[in-house]
Formats: structure tokens, C-alpha cells, sequence
């Protein structure tokens, strides 16, 4: 049945949409490969900041300034990108934060379900076992011979 998903959704669908029909495997890889790629993201966005520090701090020590003035620029630098990756440290934490919390609150909101559906279920089992019961209460209270 998944084989036959599969070739359905090959014809019909575009990529990402077969990946996520043809099954729990396939959404599984599907968001591994999309975990891989914004890792890939924030592993060239890190690699970029580095090297636009690095090329900044090479411009500035081979610039024709005074060394005074030079440190006074790099410290000016360090200030300001200091305060901006506190910033970005702050919003990112912020946000994996709120993430997290709506995460919980989900979870809390399946478990409360699964709750409900289990006492819905054993209240309906309970039922069924006193109706058993007093079917076989009435059956054995029959006289034999006259069934």
C-alpha cells in the first residue's frame, strides 16, 4: 500500500508534498532534510559574520592611521558587534523560549485529550461490564426448563 502511495504521489504531487504523503518514514527524513538545510543556513550566516570580522579587522590594521587611533576603531568594533550578538543571543533565546512554550501548551492540550478519551473509554467499558453482569445475573436466575 505505501509502494502504490508512492507512485501516486510521484506522478501527482510535487516533491515536497510526496515526501510528506507517502508516510511517517518519509516526513521523518523530509524534516530531517529541512532541520539539514537551516542548519546549513545558520553554518554559512556564521561563516560569513566571521570573515566580515576578520576582513574588518585586517582593513583597520593595515590602514595608514595613527596605532591610537587604530585600537580606538577596533574597540569602537568590538563595542558594537559585542552589543549586536547580545542582541541576536537575546531575540534567539526569546523566541526558542516562546517556542517551547507553545510546544508545552500543545502537548498539555493532546494529553488533556488522551485523558478525556480514556475516561470516555473506560466509563463505556464500566457500563458494559455492569450491563454483562446483570445479563448473566438474569440468565442464571431462569428456571432451566422453561427456556
Amino acid at each position: 500500500m505505501v509502494a502504490a502511495a508512492r507512485r501516486m504521489t510521484r506522478k501527482c504531487a510535487p516533491p515536497e508534498r510526496a515526501k510528506i504523503i507517502t508516510g511517517g518514514a518519509a516526513t521523518v527524513a523530509f524534516r530531517q532534510q529541512k532541520e539539514s538545510s537551516m542548519s546549513r543556513q545558520s553554518d554559512t550566516l556564521v561563516a560569513f559574520l566571521l570573515g566580515a570580522v576578520a576582513g574588518a579587522s585586517v582593513a583597520l590594521l593595515l590602514a595608514p592611521d595613527k596605532g591610537s587611533e587604530t585600537r580606538k576603531k577596533i574597540r569602537t568594533g568590538v563595542g558594537t558587534l559585542y552589543r549586536k550578538g547580545e542582541g541576536w543571543v537575546d531575540e534567539t533565546s526569546h523566541a526558542a523560549t516562546e517556542r517551547a512554550r507553545a510546544a508545552v501548551d500543545v502537548a498539555k492540550s493532546k494529553l488533556h485529550e488522551v485523558e478525556e478519551a480514556a475516561r470516555s473509554h473506560a466509563s463505556a467499558l464500566k457500563e458494559a461490564v455492569a450491563e454483562g453482569r446483570e445479563a448473566y445475573r438474569r440468565e442464571m436466575g431462569r428456571d432451566p426448563g422453561k427456556s
